[in-house]
């Protein structure tokens, strides 16, 4: 069974009382109560088709709630935005994704906002020395890695960045978000907030939707903190696609073509609802394979 595509700008409210309290929660103005919902207010802040679809993200990542966006630069951006103000800084991880090398190297510089950068063979012990030698354990605000690497795939220590993470709480008197790009291990192979993790940025562009005919990206995370990244999201206009488009063919034939979340709940081999099948079980059948193959050749040689 698959959920109805919702193509619609507006919601109705029951009553004014109720539009009133819709937007102070979607604004930030006040908490929702214990079990309360933002009720639909506007496809800029929310629709039914994307919330079922950061409801089934957050499950699969086993996190609280999750963020839906127009692509993982969006995402990532965000987050940083949203956790960063002039003066501070962060500790960045080398290498990372072009964009977003980019964006804090040239971007949030222009915000007043630095950085530390540490690589893959930095220890616990170099990475304390970079932010003593620099004298900024009370300005460092996030831990910002992107691990494996795009594109060399190396490998960070997320346990040793979380005990930094704490350390620098502890020196600074302040929160530090640790935030994770877990783009090229996917919510099945790695799990960041197992290590301490805030939250995990996703180009959902790759593993999450497994074809490349679509750029989305995803926060996944703790409430608390994936509410004030939703938050900043609705004012800078960035929720993931949620209409079906006619498309021209080349033939010019017009037909229905979905865009943004509706392609995550497709009936094909792609798509969120079918991860498991289209990640673990072919690989997992590719290393019986190989094991398999190995251990013939190994007893051929032994023999």
């Amino acid at each position: 069974m698959k959920t109805p595509i919702f193509q619609t700008s507006t919601f109705a409210f029951n009553n004014s009382a109720e539009g009133k309290r819709f937007f102070a929660l979607a604004y930030g103005k006040d908490q929702a109560a214990e079990g309360e919902q933002l009720g639909l207010i506007y496809s800029r802040l929310n629709n039914p088709n994307m919330q079922i679809l950061e409801e089934r993200l957050a499950l699969w990542e086993g996190a609280d709630e999750a963020a839906a966006f127009e692509s993982g630069m969006s995402a990532i951006a965000t987050t940083m935005l949203a956790y960063l103000k002039p003066g501070d800084m962060v500790l960045f991880s080398h290498p990372t994704y072009g964009g977003t090398h980019h964006f804090v190297h040239q971007v949030l510089v222009e915000f007043g906002i630095e950085r530390i950068d540490f690589d893959p063979h930095d220890t616990y012990d170099t990475i304390y020395e970079k932010i003593e030698t620099a004298q900024a354990w009370s300005r460092v605000k996030m831990v910002y890695v992107e691990t494996p690497a795009n594109p060399t795939n190396d490998l960070f220590d997320l346990e040793m960045l979380n005990a930094i993470r704490d350390e620098i709480q502890l020196k600074g008197g302040h929160e530090v978000l640790f935030a994770v790009d877990n783009t090229y291990m996917g919510p099945l192979w790695q799990k960041p907030m197992d290590f301490g993790a805030d939250v995990v940025c996703y180009s959902a562009t790759k593993y999450l939707s497994g074809h490349s005919d679509l750029i989305a990206g995803v926060v996944v995370g703790k409430k608390e903190h994936v509410v004030k990244v939703k938050t900043l999201r609705t004012f800078l206009g960035l929720v993931v696609n949620t209409k079906y488009r006619d498309v021209e063919d080349s033939n010019g034939s017009t037909s229905q073509k979905c865009f943004g979340c509706s392609c995550f709940f497709r009936s094909t081999p792609q798509g969120v609802e079918n991860l498991f099948s289209r990640i673990y079980k072919p690989r997992g059948e590719t290393g019986c394979f190989v094991s398999k193959a190995m251990f013939k050749r190994w007893s051929y040689d032994k023999f």
